[in-house]
């Protein structure tokens, strides 16, 4: 249907696995008889093709394994903005940074430009292939993006005590989901899940990153601690450990302007 409409030409969808990458196929054969598809697989030794020449055709739908996913490289200036960018979601809320921190951050951003490229090959250019639509199928598995919320020496929040772990497949999603909505004012990504959220504030964080940058930006949502204060309600309590340390505790107790965050 969005195709019909004209809002995308070369459609990606990627996939968790085999088995499920083959229930997609069975499945745009069976709903759209003349698809013409480019299935591309994990993009290892079982793809026949020649990378380096390989085209995308306008009207034709890819499909990727997140194994072959996380092999699709874009082009160094396309790292070097977004690595910047990344600071957007994980930055602390400090305005006036020394020329210290400032050298740090640059350090930080290399960083995050090398985990973006691990793994990637050299003769795939996302940007050249010319996706323009991003379908994440199972996309509570690349929700570990935001790291925690970075404060201030001496400033406090309630959500502090929240931390993830960033995973390859998380960045790397982080980082086609923003590629494609800048092309595409900030539309075209799609995430299906039918798995609950847990009772973890960066999750819903990291995923609203995938497919509603500009909503944020517009709101002026432009850190983690930000969006869990507006939409969030904190139970902070002590519990004890199973070293027997007793240690304070945050859990996520509601939600607070539920309408707005729903319109999110």
């Amino acid at each position: 249907e969005i195709m019909k409409r004209g809002w995308a030409k070369k459609p990606l969808i990627v996939v968790p696995s085999v088995n499920v990458y083959e229930q997609w196929v069975h499945t745009i054969q069976e709903l759209i008889p003349d698809a013409k598809l480019n299935l591309l697989g994990n993009l290892g030794v079982s793809y026949k093709g020649d990378l380096s020449s390989l085209k995308i055709e306008d009207g034709t739908f890819t499909i990727l394994t997140y194994e072959g996913f996380k092999k699709l490289g874009f082009k160094d200036e396309t790292y070097d903005s977004l690595s910047g960018k990344f600071g957007y979601i994980s930055d602390d809320l400090e305005k006036h940074k020394t020329a210290r921190d400032l050298e740090k951050k640059k350090a930080e951003f290399a960083a995050h430009a090398g985990t973006m490229k691990k793994g990637t090959r050299a003769d795939l250019s996302f940007e050249d292939l010319g996706f323009d639509l991003l379908t994440f199928d199972e996309m509570h598995n690349a929700n570990h993006i935001v790291s925690k919320v970075k404060l201030p020496k001496g400033k406090g929040s309630e959500f502090n005590r929240f931390s993830l772990r960033p995973s390859d497949l998380g960045i790397k999603a982080w980082l086609a989901a923003q590629y494609i909505q800048q092309q595409n004012h900030g539309r075209n990504v799609i995430g299906l899940t039918a798995t609950p959220f847990t009772n973890h504030p960066l999750e819903y964080y990291s995923i609203i990153s995938l497919v509603a940058d500009k909503s944020l930006q517009k709101m002026g949502l432009t850190n983690a601690n930000d969006f869990f204060g507006t939409f969030m309600e904190a139970s902070n309590e002590y519990e004890f450990k199973a070293d027997g340390e007793y240690k304070p505790k945050t859990d996520i107790r509601g939600f607070r302007n539920y309408r707005q965050f729903r319109k999110l």
